[in-house]
C-alpha cells in the first residue's frame, strides 16, 4: 500500500509558542513574582526559589521557553541536572554558568608560579586535601632496641664479674677475701663501664640522648600520619568562593547586570534518581545562600518539577519503619514550603482548548490536505475517551506521543498491500498505549469464545471475571463502540487482532484451532472462524493452511472423514467449499483404501461419513466393495 498521506513525526521540543492558551498566562505570574520580589525593599533578605509544578509533558520546559523568548536569553541560565547525571553537581553548574556567563576564558587571579589561570582550569583541576591525623603515633624502634642492648650488656658485665671472681680469688690472701667478695665487683664493673664510656663516648650520648626523649615523651621522634585525597567535587567552602568570583568576574567585564533579575532553572530533576534530585536541592540551597551572602540580589530560582515525585523522594529521607505515611506526608508538604517560598501549578489541559492543539498535530503529522475533518474527528473522540477510561494525566506531551505512535504503526502497515484503515489504526494504537493489559485480555478471551458479544457478556456476568487479570473489558468496549459507529463488529475485531499479532493474515492465527476442531468436531467453534473471516477467500485459505500443517489428513482415514463431516455439518457447507477439496478428498480416500491396513484403522464413529461418500462416489464405493471382498478372502485362507 502506498501512503496517501505525507507523513511526519512531531517533535518533543519545548516550544516559546503557547498552542493551548495557557503556558503563556504561566509564565506571566513567573515575571510578576520575580518583579514585585525584585522591586521589594527586603529583597536582600528573602529566598527566592520558584517552584514550577507540573506533571510529565505538562509543559513546563515550554513555560521557560516563553520566559527566555520574553527575557532575553541573557537573562536565563538553563542547568539541565539529567544531562549532568552522574557528574559532580558543584563542578558541573559552575563551569556552566561560567560558560553562560562567558567567563570561562577569563583569567582568574590566583597565581600558580610565574602564570595565571583561567576561570575554566580552576573549576576543572582536581582539589588535593591533605589530612594530618589527630593521633600521630610515636617512633619507637630506636629506644626499645637500646633497651634490650643495656640489659644485655647487664648480663654480660655480671657474667664478666664471676669469671674475674673465679679467676682472681686463688689469688687473693685469705684474710682479704670477704672484703674482695664486697667490693671487688663493684670495683670491676666500675672500671668496666669506665672503659666502655671512654671508647664509645659519642654513641653512648646517643643512646642515652634517645632514650630519655622517650622515656621522658620530650622531643620524641614522631612520625605524623599523612593522607593525600584527590577529589574532583568541591567543597562548601571552595564553592562559595568560585561561584562568587564567576559573577564578580562577569560583573567587571559587563557581562552580567546586577541591576535586572537573572533566572537559574535547574530543569529536569525529575528525571533523575532520588539520591541527585536530593543533592540538586542541597545545591540549590547552598548556591541560594551563596548568593545571599555575595549581596548578588538579582538571581532567582526556578526549579520546574513534578509534585509528587517530588515529594515521594522527600519521604525517602524518613524510613518507613521510623514514622507512619501521615508523618512522612507531613514532613515531605513541610520540606517543600520550606525550600519553596514561590509555588506556581500548571494546570490539566482538559478544561482548555487542547482539542484544537490535537487537530492542530494531526494535519502536522499526517499533512492537512490528505486527512479528512472527519477521520479527526473520529480519532479524536477515540483518543479523549481512552484517556478517561485509562483515567490518563492529558499533557501536550501525551498527545504528541499518541499522534507520533500513530504514525509509526502507519508505516508499519505501509508495507502491506491491505492494510488496516486509518482510522481502525488508531483505535488499536490507542487501546495498546491506554489499555494495554486490558486489550491482551480481551484478545485470549475472544480467541477463546470467537465472539466479541460473549466475551462482554462473560465478563460482566462474572464477579470472578472482573478480578482477573483481563479485568473487566467495559472499558474497552465503550471505545470499541464509538468505532461500531462506523464499522462492523467484525470489520473492527479483524483489524484489532491483525494488527495486534502484526500479520495481514489472519486466518493463520486460526490454523491450530482450526486442526483442533476439525478433530473433534467441534462445529461451534468452526462456526465463529468462519463468522470472523466472513469471506471464501480467506476460508479457503485456511483450509489450505490446515491441510499443509498437517500431512495426516492424505494418510489418517478418520481426519479426513472428520473433514467431510466439518464441511457437512458447518456453516464452511455455506460457502460451497466442499467442491473446493473434493477432488483432494476423494484422491486421498483412493490411496487409503488400496492399503488394507490404512482402511482396517476406521473408526465406527466416522462411518456415517464414510457412507456418504461411497454413496455419492460410484468410484469410491467399487474400491471399497473389491478391497472388501479381497478382506473377506484372505480371512478365509487364515482360518
Amino acid at each position: 500500500m502506498n501512503s496517501q498521506y505525507q507523513l511526519r513525526f512531531l517533535d518533543d521540543c519545548p516550544v516559546f509558542e503557547d498552542k493551548i492558551g495557557l503556558h503563556n498566562n504561566i509564565a506571566k505570574s513567573i515575571k510578576n513574582i520575580i518583579a514585585l520580589t525584585h522591586a521589594s525593599k527586603e529583597n536582600g533578605h528573602k529566598k527566592k526559589i520558584i517552584g514550577l509544578f507540573g506533571s510529565w509533558g505538562s509543559g513546563k520546559s515550554t513555560v521557560v521557553e516563553i520566559l527566555k523568548q520574553e527575557l532575553g536569553d541573557k537573562k536565563i541560565f538553563i542547568f539541565d541536572s539529567w544531562s549532568h547525571r552522574g557528574d559532580f553537581l558543584k563542578r558541573a553548574f559552575l563551569l556552566e554558568l561560567a560558560n553562560k556567563l562567558g567567563v570561562k576564558e577569563e583569567e582568574y587571579k590566583q597565581e600558580i608560579g610565574n602564570g595565571k589561570l583561567t576561570m575554566e582550569t580552576v573549576l576543572t583541576r582536581k582539589v588535593i586535601n591533605r589530612i594530618i591525623d589527630s593521633k600521630p603515633l610515636s617512633k619507637l624502634d630506636k629506644p626499645i632496641k637500646y633497651l634490650t642492648s643495656i640489659l644485655i650488656l647487664s648480663v654480660i658485665i655480671i657474667a664478666l664479674t664471676k669469671i674475674l671472681r673465679y679467676l682472681i680469688l686463688p689469688l687473693v690472701p685469705n684474710n682479704l677475701v670477704d672484703r674482695w667478695d664486697k667490693f671487688a665487683p663493684k670495683w670491676i664493673i666500675l672500671v668496666i663501664l669506665t672503659l666502655l664510656i671512654l671508647w664509645k663516648r659519642k654513641f653512648i650520648s646517643q643512646v642515652l640522648s634517645d632514650f630519655i626523649n622517650f622515656y621522658f615523651l620530650r622531643k620524641a621522634n614522631i612520625t605524623e600520619s599523612h593522607t593525600t585525597k584527590e577529589d574532583l567535587e568541591f567543597t562548601n567552602y571552595d564553592y562559595e568562593k568560585y561561584l562568587s568570583d564567576i559573577i564578580k568576574i562577569a560583573k567587571e567585564k559587563n557581562k552580567f547586570d546586577t541591576n535586572s533579575p537573572f533566572i537559574i532553572v535547574f530543569d529536569n530533576i525529575d528525571r533523575v534518581e532520588d539520591e541527585t534530585v536530593l543533592n540538586t536541592l542541597s545545591l540549590i540551597q547552598l548556591t541560594n545562600e551563596a548568593i545571599s551572602k555575595s549581596k548578588f540580589n538579582n538571581i532567582y530560582f526556578l526549579i520546574p518539577i513534578d509534585k509528587e515525585r517530588l515529594k515521594k523522594t522527600v519521604k525517602t529521607i524518613i524510613a518507613k519503619s521510623d514514622s507512619d505515611d501521615g508523618e512522612r506526608e507531613k514532613f515531605a508538604r513541610d520540606f517543600l514550603e520550606k525550600i519553596f517560598p514561590y509555588k506556581i501549578t500548571i494546570p490539566n489541559i482538559s478544561h482548555t482548548n487542547w482539542r484544537e492543539f490535537f487537530v492542530e498535530l494531526i494535519k502536522e503529522a499526517f499533512s492537512s490536505s490528505s486527512i479528512s475533518e472527519n477521520d479527526i474527528l473520529f480519532i479524536r473522540r477515540l483518543f479523549e475517551q481512552a484517556i478517561i477510561e485509562s483515567n490518563t494525566n492529558l499533557t501536550p506531551r501525551e498527545i504528541k506521543n499518541f499522534i507520533n505512535s500513530l504514525v509509526e504503526n502507519y508505516i508499519y502497515w505501509q508495507n502491506f498491500e491491505k492494510a488496516p484503515d486509518l482510522k481502525l489504526q488508531a483505535l488499536f494504537v490507542i487501546l495498546n498505549n491506554y489499555l494495554s493489559e486490558e486489550l491482551k485480555g480481551f484478545i485470549d478471551k475472544f480467541e477463546e469464545s470467537k465472539s466479541f458479544e460473549k466475551v462482554i457478556q462473560s465478563v460482566n456476568g462474572n464477579n470472578a471475571d472482573r478480578s482477573s487479570k483481563s479485568g473487566s473489558f467495559e472499558k474497552i468496549k465503550k471505545i470499541i463502540d464509538i468505532a461500531k459507529n462506523e464499522f462492523t463488529e467484525k470489520e473492527v475485531l479483524a483489524s484489532l487482532l491483525k494488527q495486534f499479532y502484526r500479520t495481514d493474515k489472519i486466518y493463520t492465527l486460526f490454523v491450530e484451532q482450526f486442526n483442533n476442531a476439525i478433530n473433534t468436531k467441534d462445529v461451534d467453534t468452526i462456526n465463529k472462524i468462519v463468522e470472523l473471516l466472513g469471506d471464501k477467500d480467506k476460508i479457503i485459505a485456511l483450509i489450505d493452511a490446515a491441510i499443509e500443517s498437517k500431512s495426516d489428513y492424505e494418510q489418517d482415514i478418520n481426519l479426513l472423514l472428520k473433514l467431510i463431516f466439518s464441511f457437512q455439518k458447518s456453516k464452511l457447507k455455506v460457502y460451497n467449499t466442499y467442491n473446493t477439496y473434493e477432488t483432494f478428498i476423494i484422491t486421498s480416500l483412493k490411496d487409503i483404501i488400496a492399503d488394507i491396513e490404512e482402511l482396517s484403522k476406521l473408526d465406527i464413529s466416522n462411518v456415517n461419513e464414510f457412507k456418504y461418500i461411497i454413496d455419492s462416489n460410484t468410484e469410491i464405493r467399487n474400491m471399497f466393495i473389491e478391497k472388501s471382498a479381497e478382506i473377506i478372502t484372505l480371512t478365509s485362507k487364515e482360518e
